[in-house]
């Protein structure tokens, strides 16, 4: 009896581990209304999503276009989107025109893409991703954007924590144990 109560014990644990701990590349960050996510598939596959873009609020309010983006902070040793430029070098209110960066700058073919509300990007990568905490840099254009630019968004981009759930199911598993003993005495 003793067996089967660590056995099934140990597999509570193990799958409430499994079911409650977020992935550690799983990062998301919503900012004017308009929602970021960044994904790590593994295989050499980041995906990054744009949101609700076409319903920005704040000094958003009105972008267009989708001109340049930026990853800092995340490592690898190459990384690539099909059909846009890449810079190592940081993003500027004019693109990705500024000093190193140590990151990835990626310029929309044509000077721009237009904006929907479901942006779709897939990145391929070489070497091991570090995505605690990325950095992101969006450079969104508009027509109301006076000198033709969006605000730059600039953010780290955060990953959830864990602890509290592990904890609380940590908790939940004492109380099954103190009450499974309790009623056997």
């Amino acid at each position: 009896m003793k067996c089967k109560l660590l056995l099934l014990t140990a597999v509570m644990v193990m799958s409430l581990g499994l079911v409650c701990t977020p992935a550690s590349w799983a990062n998301s960050l919503s900012f004017q209304g308009v929602t970021f996510s960044l994904v790590d598939n593994g295989s050499g596959s980041l995906t990054f999503t744009i949101a609700n873009a076409t319903n920005a609020t704040g000094d958003w309010n009105g972008i267009e276009t989708l001109d340049a983006f930026s990853l800092k902070d995340i490592g690898g040793t190459s990384l690539t989107l099909a059909g846009w430029s890449l810079s190592s070098n940081e993003l500027s209110p004019d693109g990705c025109d500024g000093g190193s960066s140590g990151g990835y700058c990626f310029g929309a073919p044509g000077g721009s893409v237009s904006l929907t509300d479901n942006m779709v990007f897939d990145l391929t990568y070489t070497g091991a991703l570090n995505m605690t905490a990325p950095h992101l840099k969006i450079l969104f254009g508009g027509a109301d954007q006076g000198d033709g630019h969006g605000s730059l968004l600039s953010q780290n981009v955060s990953v959830p924590e864990p602890s509290p759930l592990m904890l609380l199911g940590a908790a939940l598993v004492g109380v099954w144990m103190w009450r499974r003993k309790a009623i056997q005495v």
